[in-house]
């Protein structure tokens, strides 16, 4: 908890979790690991004062590191700003 940012200004960083629409048959059946590890890193990060989006779903993306729409996303904060 000492390692978490104190800034109030946190609040308002954008944070976005995406993850993998269509895992192959080889990551999918660690999905329900993976779901709760990062479920409980978003309560972790509410608990400090973030306040990360919901995790978004990239519909039909396989497992890695989903650049393309990690790109999009900075993108749309970029643009919103």
């Amino acid at each position: 908890a000492t390692q978490f940012a104190r800034d109030p200004k946190r609040a308002s960083l954008p944070i976005q979790c995406l993850r993998e629409g269509s895992p192959n048959p080889q990551i999918a059946p660690s999905m329900k690991g993976l779901d709760q590890q990062t479920a409980s890193a978003l309560e972790d990060a509410r608990a400090q004062g973030f306040a990360p989006a919901s995790v978004r779903v990239v519909p039909g993306a396989d497992h890695g590191p989903l650049a393309e729409a990690v790109l999009a996303w900075c993108d749309s904060v970029l643009i919103a700003k």
